[in-house]
């Protein structure tokens, strides 16, 4: 069997306002270490979700970078909590932060209402990247590339790549035309599945994805396996076993819901 060369922790598969299921973040780190790893979105309930799932030895340190698809507050306002938290946790190391145009302006802002004063005293330096469309960015053996979903604000899906192997997070937003080239052979598709089905919103026009349109992608890009979240929570608790007929047809998309703390090995 082919070594992984990442393991990807589900720390939350809910979406903005579910209160059973943390926001949806991913955790992404080499197979073999617990440090150099990288947050995928950090949103209100999330920050708590990633002490909770991630490896102890990695909670001061071992974040190398935290990656925010937009800037909804499910999104990247559980920042204010976790940066605050390393800080006290005794975290000295730079922290890297790539987002799309303002995140630079939104997250200092985010702090100082979270906690006036701080954010200048944090410990540790933070620098930001801007993530775009069509950009790669390498960051020691992480590669990331982005592209937009259609979303009701800009929103990056991310294609993070290490040792050959892929992870491709939607952030939220039903596919578009470029966000599923990102997905294209992807080891690991996380794809927001708002809806049940495409007929929930065949146009596309509210910018959330469905289960089957996520089951579709997933096929057209040769995805190895597909995980599903970011389901609306009406779907999530009150459809499962909607869901889960839907992923037993899934045919040769190997799909699954993750629960939190869920751990994959690509």
């Amino acid at each position: 069997m082919e070594a992984a060369a990442m393991r990807v922790i589900f720390l939350g598969v809910g979406e903005a306002f579910d209160e059973h299921l943390a926001n949806t973040s991913l955790l992404a780190m080499p197979d073999s270490l617990d440090s150099d790893a990288v947050l995928l979105d950090c949103g209100f309930t999330a920050a708590a979700a990633f002490y909770l799932h991630a490896p102890a030895g990695l909670r001061a340190d071992g974040l190398s970078a935290i990656a925010i698809t937009h800037l909804h507050g499910d999104h990247f306002l559980g920042l204010p909590w976790l940066l605050h938290r390393l800080g006290e946790d005794g975290r000295t190391t730079r922290l890297t932060i790539l987002g799309p145009d303002g995140a630079a302006d939104a997250v200092p802002a985010a702090y100082e209402l979270a906690y006036p004063g701080s954010y200048a005293k944090l410990p540790f330096p933070i620098v930001y990247t801007r993530s775009a469309p069509g950009v790669q960015l390498d960051m020691d053996q992480w590669r990331f590339r982005f592209a937009p979903s259609r979303h009701g604000l800009l929103n990056l899906a991310i294609r993070l790549e290490r040792e050959g192997k892929v992870l491709c997070y939607s952030g939220d937003g039903a596919p578009s035309p470029e966000s599923a080239t990102l997905a294209k052979g992807a080891d690991l598709l996380a794809q927001e599945s708002y809806f049940l089905d495409i007929g929930s919103d065949p146009d596309g026009v509210t910018g959330h994805g469905s289960v089957e349109r996520s089951i579709e992608l997933a096929r057209q890009a040769g995805a190895h396996r597909l995980a599903l979240v970011h389901i609306a929570r009406s779907v999530r608790h009150g459809r499962y076993d909607e869901i889960e007929r839907m992923l037993n047809t899934a045919g040769d998309v190997h799909a699954f819901a993750p629960q939190p703390g869920c751990m994959c090995r690509i």
